[in-house]
């Protein structure tokens, strides 16, 4: 597996927005081919982490173009540009 993850300083008091949004293009997301979860974890009032989790490294390159249309909309609540990052997931187990 793979991650993309943004750490993300939101416009004060712009963070709930922003989720709600994510959360409303999620059918979306499901669509995009290797994507197998999607995370936002608080990281401050108004900042977060937003962790996209892939098949694998291919597939997160392959769909990079459509999730950035489909997250990028988000943009105009960051404070300032977000760092974007990606690396290999070595355990990702559910409870």
């Amino acid at each position: 597996m793979f991650t993309s993850f943004y750490d993300i300083q939101f416009q004060p008091g712009r963070l709930t927005e922003a989720v709600e949004y994510v959360r409303s293009i999620g059918p979306e997301l499901e669509k995009v081919e290797g994507v197998k979860q999607v995370l936002m974890i608080r990281r401050g009032p108004d900042r977060c982490l937003l962790l996209a989790i892939y098949e694998s490294q291919a597939l997160q390159e392959a769909a990079a173009s459509r999730a950035q249309e489909l997250v990028g909309e988000i943009g105009r609540l960051f404070a300032t540009p977000p760092t974007r990052e990606g690396c290999d997931v070595l355990l990702n187990q559910a409870f």
